[in-house]
């Protein structure tokens, strides 16, 4: 199904965010993108942006699918028939049904594909589609701090008759960027944390040890199931397993591991690369087993040798850097809107629901804590 929609039926001030549009009275109209080959394929076909920061939708559809919670709701806008880019979001699913309630994430990629001069029109467009004719309820949005859509949404809300509020929730994701030698990054650090670095993968060197750099991508499963019961991670293995899912999907995926003069799998990091970007999803490490050798550190030492070799540029890590080199990465500022439609059936329902938190709150949902009413 698709809507039309007029630019100024989105927003009363078309002119501050479709000033670049090259007529702002050209139909807007929008539908839903049911799989990720199709999101591939208008991406290809109608090449939105050159240079996208958007993940790739094959890695999206893998990080937004989880059966029973989540599942992809992602959104093309055209203008006078002819796309003009997407807005990727995941609708959460609760007793097994669509709950209309969509979530976004921006704060490390960007969830809009498509040109800069229509960013600001696919992402309203989309979210002016969302809450029409109830097909959202609510949405939660995480921006980058700086992001120059706060005043566009705030827009939005008032002549869509929405509500929003605005918060700064903890940083989410975090990067490094890379010089051009490990040496010069080494000097970028603390000298306790240079140390370290050095010492122990002398230390595993020198106990005949070695760093894998090309693991089979199919011996992943393999290997995470044996390091399980010998991690820290405190992940459930279900999640484990959808990390790997999602590794699996993409189109450049690497693991990369440590193992020791037995044959056993010490630690295991993997992720993606894209161009002169790689990004770490997952990492395990025996360190229950050997709680006194800095595993992770040692492997993240060699896998960041590699990636300055190769010729990266950033280091992205999904949840954060932690450990020792966590200090060293940039967190991404990230601010928290939060729209809701006003229709009373639903702020009933917020309402209901803000009392039965307040009396279960071991049960309310740290997930679904923003449809509850403020204070």
């Amino acid at each position: 199904m698709t809507i039309a929609l007029r630019v100024d039926e989105v927003a009363q001030e078309p002119e501050r965010w479709a000033a670049r549009t090259p007529n702002a009275s050209h139909s807007l109209k929008a539908f839903i993108v049911t799989s990720a080959a199709q999101a591939k394929e208008l991406q290809c076909r109608h090449w939105f942006n050159a240079h996208s920061t958007c993940l790739p939708p094959e890695i999206f559809w893998a990080l937004a699918t989880k059966p029973g919670k989540w599942k992809p709701y992602v959104i093309c806008v055209t203008r006078d028939d002819s796309p003009i880019g997407l807005l990727y979001l995941k609708e959460r699913v609760l007793v097994g049904l669509p709950s209309k309630l969509l979530h976004g994430d921006a704060s490390m990629r960007n969830m809009v594909d498509s040109s800069v001069s229509d960013h600001d029109a696919v992402l309203l467009t989309a979210l002016c589609f969302a809450f029409s004719r109830k097909r959202a309820l609510g949405a939660s949005l995480y921006l980058p701090s700086h992001h120059i859509q706060h005043s566009r949404l705030t827009t939005l809300a008032r002549s869509a008759d929405l509500s929003l509020s605005f918060a700064i929730p903890p940083a989410r994701h975090s990067r490094i960027t890379l010089p051009e030698t490990y040496e010069g990054f080494l000097q970028r650090l603390g000298s306790h944390t240079r140390r370290n670095m050095r010492y122990y993968r002398r230390r595993f060197e020198s106990a005949g040890h070695s760093y894998v750099e090309a693991v089979p991508l199919s011996e992943l499963r393999q290997i995470t199931n044996a390091l399980l019961d010998h991690s820290r991670l405190s992940a459930p293995p279900s999640s484990v397993l959808q990390a790997i899912g999602i590794i699996e999907s993409a189109e450049t995926p690497f693991v990369r591991a440590l193992r020791s003069t037995t044959g056993e799998w010490l630690s295991v990091l993997a992720g993606w690369q894209e161009g002169r970007r790689a990004t770490i999803l997952i990492q395990m490490n025996s360190d229950l087993a050997y709680p006194h050798d800095s595993l992770s550190l040692v492997l993240r030492g060699y896998v960041l040798e590699a990636l300055i070799s190769s010729g990266s540029e950033l280091l992205d890590f999904w949840w954060g850097a932690m450990g020792l080199l966590g200090p060293h990465s940039e967190p991404f500022p990230t601010e928290h809107a939060i729209l809701h439609s006003n229709h009373i059936l639903w702020r009933l329902a917020r309402r209901a629901l803000t009392k039965l938190s307040q009396v279960n709150s071991r049960d309310s949902s740290q997930s679904l804590a923003w449809i509850l009413l403020p204070g």
